[in-house]
């Protein structure tokens, strides 16, 4: 060992004693930085730390409750430098997540990662990227440094079981005093209120075990027996010729024109303004801002709300991914319909190539089934080709169907300079210039996603079958607006629209999302489905919500005493896209490998004897290797197979051709 090693170890050299203060000192530290973060501010952050000492207190105890687990080993000082380093980088990259979307960074988000390397490209510069993979990689190195060259020291096990103890006594006990006395809520309505009323860390940890449904007090069979019998049945109509039903949910979709001080050169929502005065609307509640498409569609099709569930939960990345859950989807297959959701955006994302499964549907047309696909200036698929998609789904069918629709043009990030093209809409009462830049390419993309409902419409309009569609966003865009620049709704408001060809009335209503697809069930003629009729019969109860929360509870993680005690619904044999992928003949010539036969794709790809061949796509009946992959009077291999291929390198369905 050379003098500067011995040097460095004995510098680094503290008593157990020592080491605990420094510890709380990094607790401190750690706590102040994550709360700054959170904030993006460190006048707020010092705001909260002296305005409600309590709850900085109280993140300080969590955070050092982890930290006290340093002391167990031997180099203690390199798990406290570990450890600490994580707290930051979570702050970090909240602080990074709440620059791009309103929602903060919570536990829950691990689950998404999978889904998310696809499009980082789509938030990322790729210096960014590669300075963020710098700093990762500088801190694994320097952790790595340290435990090579940091002395072994005696573990003072007394001190660190106390610590532990200690601490672990004080968070749970604050917690449970807490929430008993209503400092904190058992259920947060708006998460980043949250994050800032409560703290960074005691909302992020909360959501590392905050799951599912707790069990309701009151909850037994008796009890469900009695909602059951409460909510009846309502009355069908004389439903002889049944609409087909279609839900588009359009991401960051609201009305911009409801915007104090901000004006364009033209409406940049003109068809959904038309149809508001002419059709049934209302504000539409939903649980998210900025982000959480996925939770706001699951609300949608269960009629389920996610104020009882986990903190930042998403359902499809939990309960979903091996249970099935009572959807309209299901509902309406109980009336003769056929099913079809339809996304032009990767078909793994949110799991839903495999979640839909469970939820109802017959078939699932991502983008990488879909063709004559366009993308705008930063990469997200136009939403002009869910016309085509949606009508193709309706004629497959011989009977009526159920489409639910998800768009993807308007979805954020939104740029902050300019893209080098002309925006249609021109914005104006927008001072920071990059926000300007933000808000036209934003309503822009908005005006196209527009044109395609105006598209839509038309054409179903010229259709001889009975429609309803319902349009709605998903939640608004993260674009700093805050509540004060609202002229009506709030922040979790979007608005719907319902046009239908069978002379439905005009009506005025506001609704929860959970409640839309049970109050389109009525205007169609249903009430099939128990949360259908609860929200149909039993919304002015007051145990509404209460008898909401525990048929949730029973049909997810109950008993299912609503269905006679087994689960009522199976999942479905999911088809990927509506129509057939066929391959029909494989022939070379020259070399090349081609492929004929129907409804190819852009994302098709060949693969000969189990490996992907770099494929060009010459139409949809027709294939070809990129390359020359057979020598002359090779014979074609002897596994051929087509197979569609996400942007994430995934097979999300394959055709075997021999």
């Amino acid at each position: 060992m050379n003098k500067e090693d011995k040097k460095l170890r004995g510098i680094l050299y503290l008593s157990p004693y020592k080491t605990l203060f420094i510890t709380v000192l990094v607790a401190l530290g750690v706590t102040f930085f994550t709360e700054i973060t959170n904030r993006r501010s460190l006048i707020e952050a010092i705001v909260f730390a002296f305005t409600k000492p309590h709850l900085f207190i109280f993140n300080l105890f969590i955070i050092f409750f982890v930290l006290s687990f340093s002391l167990l080993f031997k180099k203690r000082k390199v798990w406290l430098i570990f450890l600490s380093t994580l707290w930051v980088a979570f702050g970090v990259t909240d602080f990074i997540m709440r620059s791009f979307r309103v929602t903060p960074f919570a536990a829950t988000d691990f689950a998404l990662l999978e889904s998310v390397w696809g499009i980082m490209f789509l938030y990322l510069s790729v210096w960014q990227m590669i300075l963020i993979a710098a700093a990762i990689l500088a801190a694994i190195a320097g952790i790595i440094v340290l435990a090579v060259k940091m002395r072994k020291e005696k573990v003072d096990f007394k001190i660190a079981a106390c610590s532990i103890a200690a601490s672990a006594i004080l968070v749970f006990g604050i917690s449970s005093v807490y929430h008993q006395v209503g400092v904190i809520p058992d259920h947060f309505g708006n998460l980043p209120d949250a994050y800032d009323g409560y703290g960074f860390a005691y909302c992020y940890t909360i959501g590392l075990f905050d799951r599912g449904i707790d069990e309701p007090d009151d909850y037994s069979k008796e009890n469900v027996e009695d909602i059951l019998n409460s909510i009846g049945a309502s009355a069908e109509k004389d439903n002889e010729t049944k609409p087909n039903i279609i839900f588009l949910q359009l991401e960051s979709f609201f009305d911009v024109n409801y915007i104090n001080g901000v004006t364009f050169s033209e409406n940049p929502v003109p068809n959904f303004t038309a149809l508001k005065e002419k059709y049934s609307n209302g504000f539409l509640s939903v649980p998210s801002i900025g982000s959480g498409t996925a939770n706001t569609e699951f609300e949608v099709l269960s009629g389920m709300s996610l104020d009882f569930f986990g903190t930042a939960e998403y359902p499809y990345k939990t309960i979903l991914q091996n249970s099935t859950c009572e959807t309209i989807a299901y509902n309406l297959k109980e009336q003769g319909y056929t099913a079809h959701a339809i996304h032009n955006h990767t078909g793994t994302f949110y799991d839903r190539n495999t979640v839909y499964a469970n939820l109802g549907f017959d078939t699932f047309t991502s983008l990488e089934y879909m063709q004559g696909t366009e993308q705008n200036e930063i990469g997200w698929a136009k939403d002009a080709v869910l016309t085509g998609e949606i009508l193709k789904s309706i004629d497959s069918t011989a009977g009526q169907d159920f489409v639910y629709a998800i768009s993807v043009q308007a979805h954020g990030r939104y740029p902050r300079e300019p893209l080098g093209t002309a925006e249609r809409i021109k914005v104006y009462g927008i001072d920071y210039a990059g926000l300007n830049v933000a808000y036209e390419y934003f309503v822009s993309q908005l005006y196209e996603t527009d044109a395609f409902v105006g598209d839509l419409i038309s054409a179903l309009a010229e259709r001889s079958e009975p429609y309803i569609v319902v349009m709605f966003g998903d939640h608004l865009p993260s674009l700093d607006i805050t509540e004060e620049q609202l002229r009506a709704g709030d922040l979790y408001d979007t608005e719907y629209v319902i046009w239908s060809n069978i002379g439905i009335e005009r009506q005025v209503k506001d609704l929860e999302t959970y409640q839309l697809s049970a109050y389109v069930m009525q205007l169609a003629g249903f009430s099939n489905g128990i949360f259908t009729k609860l929200h149909q019969n039993y919304r002015s109860n007051e145990n509404y919500l209460s008898a909401l929360e525990m048929l949730e509870y029973d049909v997810l993680y109950g008993d299912y005493d609503a269905y006679n005690g087994k689960q009522k619904y199976h999942p479905t044999n999911i088809k990927m896209g509506a129509l057939d992928i066929k391959v029909t003949s494989a022939h070379s010539e020259e070399g090349f490998v081609i492929i004929r036969g129907e409804n190819f794709t852009e994302y098709s790809v060949i693969i000969l004897d189990g490996k992907r061949i770099k494929t060009e796509f010459i139409d949809s009946a027709t294939l070809k290797t990129v390359e020359p992959v057979l020598d002359a009077g090779e014979p074609l291999p002897e596994k051929i197979s087509v197979a569609q291929i996400t942007k994430n390198s995934e097979i999300i369905g394959e055709v075997i051709y021999k």
